[in-house]
């Protein structure tokens, strides 16, 4: 990222002295496309954007995996499963050991038992608002 008083000078450069970003680019010694992000954004970035999340195939399901998994987890090892010895070692065969092979409807009936739904989302969320 460019420091504050180069993007400035950017701005500068081009709304106040009419430059256009190719000469900004070359007066100042950056790249040209670094110029264009200064430009696009109009103004001076004091820390770098944070990244967007990646998004994946099972990206719509998240919400719902990770509630069943809650669910399946707290039925396997109880309320506290983090603190069950057992359940490291569950979760690194059952869940990391496939990687991406199988499809989230797959890894939930072989994980949980049971196809994905809506329902344990559902009792999570009432879960916290009672």
């Amino acid at each position: 990222m460019l420091p504050a008083a180069t993007q400035a000078e950017i701005l500068r450069l081009h709304y106040a002295e009419r430059w256009a970003g190719s000469r900004i680019a070359r007066h100042l010694g950056v790249n040209r496309k670094s110029v264009r992000k200064v430009l696009r954004r109009r103004s001076v970035a004091l820390a770098p954007a944070p990244p967007r999340p990646r998004m994946t195939c099972l990206s719509p399901f998240r919400p719902r995996i990770q509630a069943l998994l809650a669910e399946a987890l707290v039925e396997r090892f109880d309320a506290d499963w983090w603190r069950n010895p057992r359940a490291g070692p569950w979760i690194t065969a059952e869940l990391f050991s496939h990687g991406q092979r199988e499809l989230a409807e797959e890894q939930a009936r072989r994980v949980a038992g049971r196809s994905p739904s809506f329902a344990p989302l559902v009792r999570a969320i009432e879960g916290m608002l009672t």
